[in-house]
């Protein structure tokens, strides 16, 4: 069984370990579905809603073929309890009795069907409770299938009923992937939310911060991205955390860098470039192995004659640190609420975002309106305007 750890991790962890994931402007009681398979998959619809030459009939009207290469992991889409499971066939038949599938009923009373599974590729039994990304099958060919691929259905009222609209939460505009689209899966399991949510906001971030020549706003999150532990995550988790791991280590080799920078600069007598460095390494770089050393360099310099002077002009950049540390901060709280919570969360990291762009520097504008677009692009839209 999979697990994860997270050691005296961050806010998110708490607020999100075992719970739905609900957003903004939903009903809780509503279901929501992502696509069927794990996250960071990509895939391309091979047939939509309402097309030929099989999706046309009450039974299929709303179904989806996704191109999934035999053997792939197929992820429950939502939660819900396996109802029914078949997987004795051997390759393709021609006749849709023989469809190898897994039918799972959600709490809304509707079902989801997952066919042309390989034999023998069910990974659970009728009566199991799964969530939403749980590995529940490997795709296949069988049955009624001409090529590998996922076909999936939502149902209303039982395994074998009409189908009905599915709307996938990672889908833009209306959740309803065309034919020849290319989708990206962002169906994480629950119970892996939380590390997967830190590993992110750890990432991105640090990603902004260092455009910004700030990244000192970003180490709250890098610390918690440090004691991330998992036993055997998914894909998508696993190549996080090898980023995360990628990125600490040249962390380290750059404050080595910085440090000899700043010894060569005091060394020579060159107060005011030794001064302008330490400020922003001893700051960018606490967290790393020379953190200690640099801090003990800047105490050493702080003392020098022509220090004030030498960072005096460096008070706007650092108030814009200042500010751009209590948006992060604003935005970490959002990764761990949700509903209302989750709205106002939301306006405050935008109100604080506000504020380090009204101070930023020109070069520093263009990086923060981005994060800024972005922040507001994956805001949920209203319920009833979806």
């Amino acid at each position: 069984m999979r697990s994860w750890v997270v050691v005296a991790a961050f806010p998110v962890v708490a607020a999100l370990a075992g719970q739905e994931r609900a957003t903004e402007g939903r009903s809780e009681a509503e279901v929501v579905f992502h696509l069927p398979f794990e996250t960071g998959f990509v895939a391309t619809v091979w047939q939509g809603n309402d097309q030929g030459p099989s999706h046309q009939d009450q039974y299929n009207k709303f179904a989806f073929d996704f191109s999934l290469p035999e053997g792939t992991p197929v992820a429950a889409a939502a939660d819900g309890a396996v109802v029914f499971v078949k997987e004795d066939t051997r390759g393709p038949t021609g006749d849709w009795h023989d469809n190898n599938r897994v039918v799972l009923k959600h709490r809304d009373g509707s079902f989801s069907e997952y066919c042309h599974l390989r034999r023998d590729g069910a990974r659970v039994k009728v009566g199991e409770e799964v969530v939403a990304g749980d590995v529940i099958a490997d795709s296949g060919d069988t049955g009624m299938a001409d090529q590998p691929h996922l076909h999936f259905t939502r149902r209303r009222t039982s395994a074998e009923g009409p189908s009905i609209a599915c709307r996938f939460e990672e889908v833009a505009g209306d959740g309803v992937p065309l034919l020849g689209q290319t989708v990206v899966s962002r169906n994480v399991r629950v119970r892996e939310l939380p590390a997967f949510r830190v590993l992110d906001a750890a990432l991105e971030l640090h990603a902004l911060c260092e455009k910004l020549d700030a990244v000192e706003a970003a180490l709250p999150p890098l610390a918690a991205a440090r004691k991330v532990v998992m036993d055997s995550p998914p894909s998508a988790v696993r190549e996080r955390l090898a980023r995360r791991d990628r990125l600490l280590a040249s962390r380290d080799e750059l404050a080595s860098v910085r440090r000899a920078d700043v010894e060569r600069a005091h060394d020579r007598g060159d107060v005011e470039r030794a001064a302008r460095l330490v400020v922003f390494a001893a700051r960018d770089f606490a967290d790393t192995l020379e953190g200690s050393a640099l801090k003990r360099l800047a105490s050493q310099i702080e003392r020098e004659r022509g220090y004030a002077d030498a960072v005096a002009p460096l008070e706007s950049a650092l108030k814009v640190r200042k500010l751009l540390s209590e948006a992060v901060a604003h935005e970490v709280k959002l990764a761990a609420r949700t509903g209302k919570a989750a709205t106002e969360a939301r306006a405050e990291a935008r109100r604080a975002y506000a504020k380090a762009l009204e101070a930023a520097s020109d070069e520093q504008r263009a990086a923060l309106e981005e994060h800024l677009r972005r922040l507001e692009e994956r805001a949920p839209a209203p319920a009833g305007k979806r």
